[in-house]
């Protein structure tokens, strides 16, 4: 056999063992057991599932990931505390589910993402119980939670009842789907963003993002009667924000409503403009909008309220 077969056959040899130990890492269910530091979400012995470098949840695969009440595998036990706060790897850890406790009744656990880490949910992020979910703290600054499930008339930020706790602290919630319908959830927020992916630029419409309250937001009993956001609600372009009787409080100075080309329907709600310090009142069609608090709130432009505009005391409105 010549020299060259000889090199043919060593080059499918070798192909064929690179081939052969390739390592696929394929999506998968996580669940917390706490048998490394116990609090870390990037240590892969806090997880069910093996461990190595990137054997966490998000590092490489889109997985669903489950928080309970208990630290069942680390000595001591107790309540647990898991803080994603470390950007080592990359900011954001890709996620299709995220569910936080069980429902049980030996306390609930808290999530803390911060460091300007990112989570990102492609179906749901689910809080159950007692449990917490924060977007930041004081030493670890703050996190974004970001929901991309693109379905129409979706949930994606589901509360199991009044007991479950969102904390959003200097944080960020995004919401990007496209889907229509989408749910935005009763709570309170510091940053939230509606962001539709250029899917909406493509057909030249607008994606809707539905605020609501009660069975459609809680998997059982409610959530706020009001959506809070205390810095900045922004809708970019292509969104559309029904606020669907829902009262929107918008607690921030400066300017606290921000569109970029999206826009807003307030279908019922109350829009309330609350500061104590100076702060510009978006242009746009409302229902019924609200001054309140010691400062000025100036009007952006031509503005509409079809049914009533109500300065309370000590607040001005600037025309």
């Amino acid at each position: 056999m010549s020299r060259k077969y000889f090199l043919i056959l060593g080059l499918f040899l070798v192909s064929g063992f690179l081939f052969l130990n390739v390592n696929v890492t394929e999506a998968a269910t996580y669940t917390w057991t706490g048998g490394g530091d116990r609090v870390s979400w990037r240590d892969p012995a806090n997880w069910n599932i093996g461990t190595g470098v990137l054997n966490y949840p998000g590092a490489s695969t889109t997985d669903s990931v489950i928080i309970g009440e208990q630290t069942s595998g680390a000595t001591g036990g107790g309540n647990v505390v898991v803080r994603a706060t470390s950007t080592t790897d990359g900011t954001t850890l890709w996620l299709d589910t995220l569910t936080i406790g069980t429902g049980g009744d030996d306390g609930g656990p808290m999530l803390i993402v911060g460091n300007g880490v990112t989570i990102a949910a492609s179906t749901t992020v689910r809080l159950v119980g007692t449990s917490t979910l924060k977007l930041g703290d004081a030493t670890w600054g703050s996190g974004t939670l970001k929901l991309v499930n693109a379905n129409t008339n979706v949930n994606p930020f589901l509360f199991g009842t009044t007991t479950t706790a969102f904390t959003a602290a200097t944080g960020t919630v995004t919401f990007t789907g496209t889907g229509g319908g989408i749910v935005v959830a009763t709570t309170t927020y510091y940053n939230l963003n509606l962001t539709p992916t250029s899917t909406a630029a493509a057909v030249g419409s607008f994606s809707t993002y539905k605020f609501n309250m009660g069975g459609s937001t809680c998997t059982s009993g409610g959530c706020t009667a009001t959506t809070t956001v205390s810095n900045v609600l922004t809708i970019n372009e292509f969104a559309q924000a029904n606020f669907n009787t829902i009262d929107v409080v918008l607690s921030g100075s400066g300017t606290v409503l921000s569109k970029s080309k999206g826009t807003f329907v307030a279908n019922g709600a109350w829009v309330l403009y609350t500061a104590t310090a100076a702060t510009n009142i978006a242009t746009g069609t409302y229902e019924r909008f609200l001054v309140r608090g010691a400062a000025t709130k100036t009007l952006l432009g031509n503005t509409t309220a079809t049914t009533s505009v109500q300065v309370d005391p000590n607040a001005t409105l600037a025309i």
